[in-house]
């Protein structure tokens, strides 16, 4: 079971496997630090979504060539740049509103919602704490859950837990 994040970077890290993230509105420096920290760990490749003289200029300060990513020019809706984005392997949240994200994520036709699937969104925090991982749920997104969002939140959440190990998760 992971109980730390140096335990859990050392695992993902001992995979060997890339993923391709894909960042909507990339011209945004911290979203763009964490691609590139996460490239040059050899755990991404990235693909960098926006106004790409800016995305450019921004590697450059970080010390990266732009070869080494896959930019696409977008200079358009922000809901079209998350769109482009949910096709990734991993969906990142550069500089725009949370609530296109959440509509890119969750449309029938192209969004990461499995046909037939419960269609809530929740959220999961991951914090260490007195040795261990402590999860927090929904802090900003199911403000006032009745009790079957409270189930359904918990249901999002399990999987989370499981996939670092924790079989048996206590839920409060």
């Amino acid at each position: 079971m992971f109980t730390n994040f140096k335990d859990l970077e050392a695992y993902v890290l001992a995979q060997n496997t890339k993923k391709r993230i894909a960042l909507a509105n990339a011209h945004d420096e911290p979203a763009l630090s964490a691609v590139v920290n996460a490239k040059r760990k050899g755990v991404v490749e990235g693909t960098l979504i926006g106004k790409e003289p800016e995305i450019i200029e921004m590697l450059h300060e970080m010390g990266e060539n732009e070869a080494d990513y896959e930019i696409i020019h977008f200079d358009g809706e922000e809901l079209e740049a998350a769109k482009i984005a949910v096709k990734a392997d991993i969906p990142m949240k550069g500089i725009l509103q949370t609530s296109s994200f959440a509509k890119a994520i969750l449309n029938r036709e192209t969004g990461l919602i499995p046909e037939g699937a419960r269609r809530l969104m929740s959220h999961v925090g991951m914090f260490e704490y007195e040795g261990r991982f402590v999860m927090i749920t929904d802090a900003a997104i199911n403000i006032t859950p009745d009790l079957e969002t409270q189930i359904g939140i918990i249901e999002n959440a399990l999987p989370v837990a499981r996939a670092l190990g924790n079989e048996c998760p206590k839920v409060a």
